[in-house]
């Protein structure tokens, strides 16, 4: 077949694409703001919402009392009585000066008379227009609801019962906070460390298919006495619902724990003293929302809005941390036999025969060392190239004959999800208490042969990214066959499961290929790898199937406002894993066909994905682990609905897919949420002058960042957990994204890294900028320069492969100049 301008496009042919640049404001955004101003009452009116104010007094953190009255607006006061306790209440509504559709309340509770105990104050939004077909949104918690099905299995969970298993079995999650399909009243209560963002959106559907109401109600996470809690009821019928942001938090009689929505709750109310105030502030919008990206779109251009201004201070460079991580996973993780990164140490195990040998841990996908071998390689770290290679050759030898991959080894022996690790005799035991196999079990699941798609889909892509980084680095590489087999198994494994069942399901029989839990987002990251496959093979299908899954994947989830199934160990829970990996898919898409339609859905995407990235700093405990590292929490990632935890940065992918959505679009704002991830990776790397303790020695990773209690104490690591994920994190942003970003034409400077960078002058010749290193590490500073109007071609797959280079000590400053073309 001849190479076509199709597959030229990834980053090596001359593809551009007709686009109208959005710089820095979203059309929906530049729309609010022509039209004509309403009054909160007329916007809210329209889904039947109506303000109030609730005093709330608790028996240890179960309801005792409530007291309840209308919030006057524009402004007023009222009072709130509760026994013998008054509470006056006085509240502001007033446009907000920033945002033409948005007003902003604020309500101040002063107690006037008597003590209350145990209590909390709120604003209620009650809403009359309330149904089942309600979307609701809780960034990072809750998406449409989670009004799904559920099981309560203990973590790590497998669905194990034979009426949950099947290609068309709808979505099963596992008991998390949702509102409920069964009879009886529902509800949802979270604090607000356990979300991305303190939000509440919903969207209300309409008569109409353009029709519908959003509401959305963005919070201040803290409060004088504590931080808010938002809290969701719906009535039996499902015909009323109340919203409440309260302050401080109290989850009502349970809260959450990692798999279990039924722990009791520990949390207490705030003493209301006389003359004790607290205020509460929020920003409400009330609009017309025919679709959920509506919503979503609205929630993105807003998100920041009562979390104050960013504030990311400088703290270690990308290329310390990357330095600090390659030494130590070359001094503690690498295991000779069988020439693989062990995302935990290598361990000495008892031999079937007596003796002992050692043994390591390789996960298939972004938790492993394939994940690890492509930042590696790209630095050139020791003999990096050479244990990539020896990586590879490695991820390949654990096909299974339908072509996809096993999900772990030992080094010995390959297993599966639903299976145990082996035992002395090398081959897969039953897990029991303590066992480490890489997804946990029911009773009847023993020897099941399970593979997660979305493992696959990353293993399959990280493949395709490692061989074309050969293709740049070695003039004369030629692709090994072992590897040419390997990988167009692999893609003719997606070929064939998405021919058969026009999905690509969650998990896979890895002998066979078949489909056992489907209907998910878990192979979300497959399209970018199947087109990066056609483009090493020169396999035209691998595309079209590449086009007709993302089609799919947009159609059934994405404009539903759904991506879940992506985290292996969390069912079908939504998650952040596959909405990156939607992302990353359709920007590769686009770049590789030149139809800008995809950029338009990935934005979708990256406005979905950006609900999962925490906007504020969590006040951690000064005494946890990431408490002495001085960790702060704008940037992280939330992994799932289910595990709360965060990671510092995206799973197996370096977020480089919003820099190139922003070089499409001219959106500064996706560079800026890009820039809060970056930053944020380094702060839970250990260094010399900065440890937790001796199990946390310079090049540690934080595995798992717990921001509130779902899965242990706040500001700790869970779980003796694979470290990989978050390595691979760390290093592919160091990889990926540039220090710096220049147009030598316009002037305009970004920087990503933990520098700062100015123009100094200009010139019709040249720009000149300086760079200075606030750190106390040298950094090795890489920029990136392009003209403003080649934004509209596709870059190289690795952009940063040669790129300038300026090594700054610690506090210094230099300038560096670029030349300005004349035509």
């Amino acid at each position: 077949m001849r190479r076509r301008g199709f597959l030229q496009g990834i980053g090596f042919g001359g593809i551009a694409w007709a686009l109208r640049p959005e710089p820095g404001v979203s059309p929906r955004a530049a729309l609010a703001a022509r039209e004509p101003r309403r009054s909160l009452a007329a916007s809210l009116s329209d889904g039947g919402v109506t303000l109030g104010l609730r005093l709330t007094r608790f028996d240890q953190s179960n309801v005792a009392a409530t007291s309840d009255v209308q919030m006057p607006a524009p402004s007023g006061s009222a009072k709130l009585v509760l026994g013998d306790t008054t509470v006056s209440c006085r509240s502001r509504v007033v446009p907000a000066r920033d945002r033409p559709d948005a007003t902003d309340i604020e309500v101040s509770f002063k107690v006037l008379r008597g003590r209350l105990p145990n209590a909390s104050l709120a604003v209620t939004l009650s809403i009359g227009r309330w149904s089942r077909d309600a979307y609701l949104l809780i960034p990072g918690a809750v998406y449409a609801g989670n009004r799904f099905a559920s099981r309560h299995i203990s973590f790590p969970p497998l669905l194990s019962e034979p009426s949950d298993i099947g290609p068309h079995v709808p979505a099963i999650l596992t008991d998390v906070p949702r509102l409920n399909n069964q009879p009886g009243e529902s509800s949802i209560a979270l604090g607000a460390a356990d979300v991305a963002v303190p939000t509440i959106g919903i969207r209300l559907p309409g008569a109409g298919p353009d029709s519908g109401f959003g509401l959305l109600v963005l919070a201040e996470p803290a409060t004088s006495i504590g931080q808010v809690g938002l809290l969701v009821v719906e009535n039996a019928d499902r015909s009323a619902a109340t919203l409440s942001i309260c302050a401080p938090s109290v989850r009502p009689g349970v809260r959450y724990a990692l798999c279990n929505g039924r722990a009791p709750s520990n949390d207490r109310g705030a003493d209301l003293d006389m003359g004790t105030s607290v205020t509460l502030r929020l920003r409400v919008w009330g609009f017309a929302c025919p679709d959920v990206k509506t919503l979503f779109d609205r929630w993105f251009d807003s998100r920041r809005d009562r979390v104050g201004p960013v504030k990311l201070p400088h703290d270690v460079p990308l290329s310390t941390g990357r330095h600090l991580i390659e030494e130590h996973l070359m001094r503690d993780q690498w295991a000779d036999v069988p020439g693989v990164f062990a995302t935990r140490p290598p361990t000495a195990v008892n031999g079937p025969t007596g003796g002992t040998r050692i043994e390591s841990t390789f996960w298939t996908g972004a938790d492993g060392a394939l994940a690890l071998a492509l930042p590696t390689m790209a630095s050139g770290a020791g003999d990096a190239r050479k244990r990539a290679a020896a990586i590879l050759d490695f991820q390949f030898r654990g096909q299974a004959p339908s072509g996809f991959f096993h999900a772990v080894s030992t080094g010995s022996v390959w297993w599966d999800e639903g299976q145990g690790p082996p035992d002395g005799q090398g081959t897969p035991g039953e897990r029991g208490a303590g066992g480490r196999g890489p997804v946990g079990m029911g009773r009847g699941s023993r020897g099941r042969r399970w593979t997660h798609v979305g493992r696959n889909a990353e293993a399959m892509y990280m493949a395709c990214k490692q061989i074309l980084l050969l293709e740049r680095i070695e003039p004369t590489f030629r692709l090994p066959d072992p590897w040419r087999t390997g990988l167009a198994r692999a893609a003719d494994g997606f070929v064939r499961l998405w021919n058969r069942y026009e999905q690509l399901g969650q998990y896979l029989n890895a002998d066979t290929g078949d489909i056992a839990v489907g209907g998910s987002t878990a192979g979300a990251l497959a399209p970018a790898a199947l087109a990066r496959a056609a483009r090493i093979l020169d396999q035209e299908v691998y595309l079209r199937t590449a086009i007709a899954v993302a089609d799919a994947l947009y159609a059934r989830f994405v404009k539903s406002g759904l991506t879940l199934g992506g985290a292996p160990a969390a069912l079908q829970c939504p998650d952040s894993r596959s909405a990156s990996g939607l992302l990353e898919s359709f920007v590769t898409l686009a770049e590789t066909t030149g139809d800008s339609m995809w950029f338009d859905r990935a934005a979708e995407a990256a406005h979905q994905l950006a609900s999962w990235i925490v906007a504020w700093d969590v006040a951690l405990p000064p005494s946890s682990t990431l408490g002495k590292l001085g960790a702060r929490t704008t940037g992280a990632v939330l992994s799932s609905a289910q595990d709360k935890w965060a990671l510092p940065g995206f799973a197996g992918l370096s977020g480089d897919a919003f820099f190139r959505l922003y070089r499409a679009t001219g959106r500064t704002a996706y560079l800026e949420l890009l820039r809060e991830t970056v930053r944020n990776s380094t702060g839970y790397i250990a260094t010399a002058d900065r440890q937790a303790g001796a199990e946390t020695p310079p090049g540690w990773v934080a595995g798992r960042i717990a921001i509130g209690d779902a899965s242990g104490s706040p500001g700790e690591v869970p779980g003796a957990t694979p470290a990989g994920t978050a390595q691979a994190s760390c290093l592919l942003i160091a990889t990926e994204i540039p220090s710096i970003y220049i147009q030598p034409d316009t002037g305009f400077v970004f920087a990503f890294d933990h520098v700062e960078a100015r123009v100094t002058q200009r010139t019709v010749a040249h720009t000149r900028i300086s760079v200075h290193n606030p750190t106390r590490f040298e950094a090795e500073v890489r920029i990136l320069s392009e003209l403003d109007r080649h934004r509209m071609t596709p870059l190289d797959p690795f952009p940063l492969w040669g790129a300038r280079t300026l090594t700054l000590g610690a506090g210094a400053t230099d300038e560096i100049e670029f030349a300005r073309p004349s035509s």
